[in-house]
């Protein structure tokens, strides 16, 4: 039995036909690496806010006093992000970042002070500390809702960010 592929003669490939390949080559190169310098350093980008999501769903969890938010781990977050924004080509991504940077500042804002006084288990609440409360709900309210922003904002990011990356590698 004998192949197809033996009889056919292909002969010379015309020019035109070479050159529209190798320009096409050219501008599949070009525009994957464009969508590579807008992903920026991947690796960084991702842990940035994969710990900004950690942190904006304890938040919305359990509502936080200023001291947490002061802690070592969770005080260069905005600056982090911020950081990690000047490195991104994307714009989308970059808006991103920034906001969750601007929902992490807010939702620090808006956290009640320490507690600097002591109550008592057994004597009634006083004038002061129920108004003290009334105050401190107030602000975990305006806190969670900073931080329900930021974990969307986070959300949009990591799906804009794993848009680019299959469209440039393909999965």
């Amino acid at each position: 039995m004998t192949d197809f592929f033996t009889h056919l003669q292909w002969g010379q490939v015309p020019g035109y036909l070479a050159f529209t390949v190798v320009c096409w080559q050219g501008i599949r190169k070009w525009w994957n690496r464009r969508r590579v310098v807008a992903l920026g350093p991947q690796k960084e980008v991702r842990e940035a806010l994969a710990a900004a999501k950690v942190l904006f769903a304890d938040i919305t969890t359990e509502p936080k006093r200023t001291d947490w938010f002061k802690s070592q781990e969770r005080r260069y977050t905005a600056e982090q992000l911020r950081d990690v924004a000047d490195q991104v080509g994307d714009r989308s991504i970059r808006e991103h970042l920034l906001a969750a940077a601007q929902s992490w500042e807010a939702a620090a804002a808006s956290a009640p002070e320490d507690m600097p006084y002591v109550t008592f288990l057994d004597a009634p609440p006083t004038a002061l500390e129920l108004a003290r409360e009334a105050e401190d709900k107030a602000l975990y309210e305006v806190q969670v809702n900073h931080a329900r922003v930021g974990v969307e904002v986070v959300r949009e990011a990591i799906r804009r960010m794993n848009d680019i990356e299959r469209k440039t590698r393909g999965r």
